[in-house]
């Protein structure tokens, strides 16, 4: 790749901006909760940046989205900036089938990257057109309800608003968080009162 093109690879969305996502992946830590390991933002041209988590080891990237020789199908290229060279370090493929006949809901993406496989999802709200750019052949299906049991609980929740606002209070818009809360767990996030919760044993003021 040529030692002259650069690129804007923000880690976390630019202030001000109101731009999605197109691609994230998460992966369970080890205290249960979820930590976001690729995060990809549409570039200008014909690929995404933005970083992956693997092994420990935070990588900002490039993905260019790639036309096979000998058939239709697109496959993706992860590369990493090494000195003024640009290095392919991994590769994906859109989940278009499986071997094993479970559906397919023309939302998923296997990277490997520098030998670990990342599993990550197209945003809900991606553009059709990148959509299959990216790889998938038909329309995004909608995934079924989870039951109770799976379901994240309260304190997920709460440790992902938690994780989520410390990181980005200053960088990200609270619209966002919202896209992402829902892409999450699949309900929309609820109402946040901008008064002080009262404390323990006081008495609420009354409004009259």
């Amino acid at each position: 790749m040529s030692t002259q093109e650069s690129y804007d690879i923000p880690t976390s969305e630019p202030a001000g901006s109101r731009q999605p996502h197109v691609l994230r992946g998460v992966s369970k830590n080890a205290t249960g909760e979820y930590d976001t390991n690729l995060l990809l933002y549409k570039g200008k041209g014909d690929f995404l940046r933005g970083f992956v988590n693997v092994n420990n080891e935070k990588i900002d990237v490039i993905v260019h989205i790639n036309q096979r020789k000998d058939s239709p199908e697109k496959f993706l290229t992860v590369t990493k900036k090494e000195g003024e060279e640009w290095r392919q370090i991994g590769f994906g493929n859109a989940l278009t089938h499986r071997k094993d006949d479970k559906p397919v809901y023309n939302d998923e993406i296997i990277f490997n990257i520098k030998g670990v496989t990342l599993n990550a999802r197209v945003a809900k709200s991606i553009d059709p057109a990148l959509h299959q750019q990216l790889g998938f052949t038909e329309s995004i299906k909608p995934r079924p309800e989870r039951s109770d049991s799976e379901k994240p609980n309260l304190q997920e929740q709460i440790s992902f608003l938690a994780t989520q606002l410390q990181a980005h209070t200053s960088s990200k818009a609270l619209g966002q968080i919202k896209i992402e809360f829902k892409e999450k767990f699949g309900v929309d996030l609820p109402a946040i009162s901008a008064e002080p919760a009262p404390k323990p044993g006081s008495t609420p003021k009354s409004k009259g």
